[in-house]
């Protein structure tokens, strides 16, 4: 659920000249988003970005119940690793990969769901984070 948008801004790097701050800084906070999503993903196997991040209209289906459906936007990509069963934790498929996301700092951007809080959360009633199988529903 968070603005995980590639700008390419690096983190560590300064606004140019003539360039409206306010607006630089959104685009490093969502590259900072993006980077931290496949920090993350990376601590058990490099993943391979075979679709960049895209926003869609937010579907609570996927999150937790305390969202509602609404105008707002979701972000997704897709990625594949070369051991299948690398997130697996015996009783769920990406149960080593929620583990590794519950209460990550995130940077809001306000172009997310307005109940978003600043981390990640797996839990049934926040979860803001959601993993399938491509082909998979």
């Amino acid at each position: 659920m968070f603005d995980i948008t590639p700008t390419g801004v690096a983190t560590r790097s300064k606004p140019k000249e003539n360039v409206d701050f306010n607006q630089w800084t959104v685009t490093r906070n969502q590259q900072a988003n993006f980077d931290t999503i496949i920090q993350v993903i990376s601590l058990r196997t490099q993943p391979d970005i075979i679709r960049n991040p895209e926003s869609t209209k937010f579907n609570s289906k996927y999150f937790g119940n305390q969202y509602e459906d609404g105008d707002y936007k979701m972000w997704y990509f897709d990625f594949i690793v070369h051991h299948n069963e690398i997130y697996t934790d015996g009783n769920e498929k990406f149960g080593k990969l929620y583990y590794d996301f519950e209460s990550i700092p995130m940077i809001l951007i306000n172009t997310e769901h307005r109940q978003l809080g600043n981390l990640i959360d797996i839990s049934n009633q926040h979860r803001n984070i959601y993993f399938k199988e491509l082909g998979n529903e």
